[in-house]
């Protein structure tokens, strides 16, 4: 059949945030900086890969490293965040969706100037926690966002949490508020959820929880709602009853 898929899309995010460092380290242990071009090549094989199959390989350790050296980004890695890989099954132009910048603050504002300088700004997020549920992760979401924004206020701060989650846990902690963060990266068990198939699920998850954060994006143009599926949406989780459906 003759067809060609779609290049990546230029209007929805994707974020896989599995770094390219995990294959290096499988492929040439833990010194694999030592190994020079071959490790470049793999790099660029491995995000390659996923650009063939439309997604963003976000995690930024392989493309920004302190000191930053911008005449090697420039011949590396440059195509991936500003377009311009053409690869098999008819991909021209292809670019990531979405780049997770350092969390480093001096190294997050140079690499927002340099963002800025050449368009792809706007992709570009900060995550500063994953999944948080102790008091001492909610704590340092917080820190280590005030410190991003401090070295660049443009800093938008990625947490992998849900509004309802964060509201929780702001009744006693305040560490991190709502207009802190910048995109929401919520598990979709959290958007779409039954009391039903997950019982022991917080109360406040048994209904579609989406339209929650229509004011909160309302506040800011630049706000984002993402959603993800971990393996707590497969079936990993306690309060998952895979017979009555909960991980579909």
């Amino acid at each position: 059949f003759g067809f060609a898929l779609q290049s990546t899309s230029r209007h929805y995010r994707s974020s896989y945030g599995l770094s390219a460092v995990g294959a290096l380290i499988a492929a040439y242990g833990r010194n694999w900086r030592q190994h020079g071009e071959e490790t470049v090549e793999l790099m660029q094989m491995y995000m390659d890969l996923g650009l063939m199959h439309r997604l963003s390989f976000t995690h930024s350790d392989t493309m920004f490293q302190s000191p930053m050296n911008w005449t090697e980004f420039d011949d590396l890695w440059a195509a991936y965040v500003i377009g311009g890989r053409t690869l098999p099954f008819g991909l021209e132009d292809a670019t990531f969706t979405s780049i997770e910048a350092p969390s480093n603050p001096e190294l997050n504002a140079a690499v927002h100037v340099r963002a800025v300088a050449g368009g792809w700004a706007e992709k570009l997020v900060t995550k500063v926690c994953d999944e948080p549920s102790a008091p001492a992760q909610w704590a340092s979401c917080g820190t280590t966002c005030r410190a991003v924004r401090e070295a660049n206020p443009a800093a938008r701060c990625e947490v992998t949490t849900s509004l309802g989650q964060l509201r929780t846990a702001n009744q006693s902690l305040g560490s991190i508020r709502e207009d802190d963060i910048g995109v929401f990266t919520a598990l979709i068990n959290f958007v779409e959820n039954a009391a039903s198939h997950c019982s022991d699920y917080p109360a406040w998850s048994f209904r579609n929880t989406r339209g929650d954060y229509n004011e909160w994006l309302a506040r800011n143009s630049k706000r984002e709602f993402w959603m993800y599926q971990s393996c707590m949406s497969e079936g990993c989780f306690p309060g998952i009853d895979r017979s009555l459906g909960c991980d579909k």
